[in-house]
């Protein structure tokens, strides 16, 4: 154990802005130092959920040192935070080794982690299965993890994440935290992210390079059930033969809107190939995809084969790098869950958050609508909106449009105060920096 506990930090998280359906401000969680030489640590988004904030890490229980939020992975629950290798003088620390052989069921393992008081705690562990997560759509419109196959424990570790080790003190995976909404509530779930997962974001974060997303959301089926969708015996047998220990076809859930996956493919399709290589896992679609600004797609539609060139979509790991506080409501331009769990087109300023007694919470201005409208006149983004308001700085009231998840418009007038409600952004500039308009 002592290998790994050199590997592994306390990451406390705080956020002064409630923003991209975030609502609490404090946490923490166990880091997985993966590159001692650039103070590289990888956590996970519910202890990192955004780039705003700051991060604090505690090695060996004695030192704590400022971080820097690297990289936000726009599309799995996975964040990269840095330190200063200098902050922590001669702590011994030890960038952990990977396995990245996916563990079979059965595989006898070892949880290691930190409690909040950077206590070590661990214990055996085996793997009941690996299958995919399904979390339901989020109310908050927070950030919701697919196209994942997670690993389940037999009697799962309680009170602390941290990692996966096999018998060499190799990560197999990441024991992580899973923030989901039912209804009106926030709930956890731990599931074990797989060390090929971890060591792609590690490359992305390292690179810089975009993230190249179908942004299709899939659910995997039997082989008999696709049969039962009119799939071919053809296709049936040769995705079988690709992958005989699990007999599964893809389905498309639901696309992201405002991208080509939405205009081009369809709730229900089966996907078969990818470059013309059977799929049958997120992770063969992925890697598939990784780097490519085109893919084609062989689907089954409709009793039909389909050969489709896609565009893929390119994603940043950069998280929300700037807000907006007006009227004391906190604006943010749209984000991708909104165009992904419930196909909001990506058009206007987001409300993220008001506070109570502001202008904007006595005007009824919501949290998780979008301005599309200053006075009759479209905003686009955060610098439209700035313009139009600027525009009308002289005037007492500013009639606003609003538009909802589900597309409904509204109206609502605003009645700004400047002297106790003054405008400003908050933006990363190498550092973050207030700025006054």
């Amino acid at each position: 154990l002592q290998r790994i506990a050199r590997s592994l930090v306390l990451v406390n998280f705080d956020m002064p802005y409630s923003i991209s359906g975030v609502s609490e401000r404090h946490y923490y969680g166990t880091g997985l130092i993966v590159d001692a030489e650039r103070g590289l640590v990888i956590v996970d988004r519910n202890t990192v959920p955004e780039a705003i904030g700051d991060v604090r890490l505690t090695f060996a229980a004695s030192v704590d040192v400022p971080g820097r939020v690297e990289f936000i992975h726009p599309v799995h629950n996975i964040a990269v935070v840095s330190y200063d290798p200098a902050a922590i003088g001669d702590t011994p620390v030890t960038a952990a080794r990977l396995n990245t052989d996916e563990p079979r069921p059965g595989a006898e393992l070892r949880s290691v982690g930190l409690r909040r008081d950077s206590t070590l705690v661990s214990q055996p562990v085996q793997v009941a299965n690996i299958t995919a997560l399904r979390y339901p759509l989020s109310k908050s419109l927070r950030f919701r993890e697919t196209n994942l196959e997670a690993i389940s424990l037999v009697t799962p570790p309680r009170g602390a994440d941290g990692v996966l080790i096999d018998s060499r003190s190799r990560v197999v995976a990441l024991w992580s935290s899973f923030a989901f909404d039912i209804g009106n509530d926030t709930r956890e779930d731990s599931r074990g992210v797989p060390a090929e997962l971890v060591q792609e974001a590690i490359e992305f974060a390292r690179s810089g390079e975009p993230v190249y997303s179908l942004e299709a959301e899939l659910a995997t089926l039997p082989v008999a059930r696709a049969r039962s969708f009119g799939l071919p015996d053809s296709w049936a047998e040769r995705l079988a033969a690709h992958d005989p220990g699990r007999r599964s076809v893809l389905a498309v859930e639901r696309t992201v809107a405002g991208t080509a996956a939405e205009q081009l493919l369809r709730s229900g399709d089966l996907l078969l190939a990818v470059d013309g290589k059977p799929v049958t896992r997120f992770r063969e679609v992925e890697r598939a995809v990784r780097g490519r600004t085109m893919i084609n797609l062989t689907v089954w539609r409709d009793s039909d084969e389909l050969q489709i060139s896609l565009p893929t979509t390119p994603l940043d790991g950069d998280g929300v790098r700037r807000i907006l506080v007006w009227s004391g409501a906190v604006l943010q331009e749209p984000y991708r869950e909104v165009a992904a769990q419930w196909r909001v087109q990506p058009e206007g300023v987001y409300v993220a958050f008001f506070t109570f007694g502001s202008p904007a919470s006595r005007a009824d201005l919501g949290a998780g609508s979008r301005i599309v409208a200053v006075d009759g006149i479209n905003v686009s983004n955060l610098d439209d909106f700035m313009a139009r308001v600027a525009e009308r700085a002289d005037t007492p009231s500013v009639r606003l449009t609003l538009r909802g998840w589900n597309n409904a418009e509204g109206v609502v007038t605003v009645k700004p105060d400047s002297f106790y409600w003054p405008t400003h952004e908050i933006v990363y500039e190498g550092e973050w920096q207030r700025r006054e308009p």
